[in-house]
């Protein structure tokens, strides 16, 4: 088991090309390349996707997260740091994915994880993570529409029970 970078390293490998890589896979060329497309792919919305794979999984999964909200601390809503290093990170071990996000609610980010998770190909379960990230977004819009048909179907409901009271008032 390979200690982890210090999260400002972390965030300063991210802020690079949007991949961190600790333990087995770091130099390998072929696989770190891959992560980089992967995540190229996934475009700048929402501040961008940053992902660090680590070569083992710590006892409790909830040290994966920790990870991700340590590199967004330092990342910082002003930091030096702040428009470099994405504003989602993912850290991926072989047994667990967990992330934070500056720019997603935590419940859509676990549900993206989870998608992750159980794409074993790496690069492929970034997609996953971006492609879930994005089914939630949608999801509003349609809703949002929705209710305003439904608050307009009432307001016209009711103007017409008052037009109706109005005129046999008279």
């Amino acid at each position: 088991m390979t200690a982890l970078p210090a999260p400002e390293h972390l965030a300063q490998l991210l802020a690079e090309d949007g991949v961190a890589v600790s333990g087995a896979g770091e130099g390998d060329a072929a696989f770190e390349s891959a992560l980089q497309a992967a995540v190229a792919e996934t475009g700048g919305e929402g501040g961008g996707l940053g992902l660090i794979v680590i070569d083992h999984t710590p006892d409790d999964l909830a040290h994966l997260r920790n990870i991700a909200e340590d590199v967004l601390a330092v990342r910082g809503a002003d930091g030096p740091l702040a428009s470099e290093v994405p504003a989602t990170v993912i850290v991926r071990s072989p047994e667990g994915v967990a992330a934070a996000s500056d720019s997603h609610p935590p419940a859509v980010v676990s549900q993206a994880a989870t998608a992750m998770a159980v794409e074993p190909d790496y690069p492929a379960s970034v997609a996953a993570f971006a492609r879930s990230l994005d089914d939630a977004a949608v999801i509003p819009g349609p809703l949002a529409a929705g209710v305003g048909i439904l608050l307009a179907a009432a307001l016209a409901l009711t103007a017409g029970c008052e037009a109706r009271r109005a005129g046999r008032r008279k």
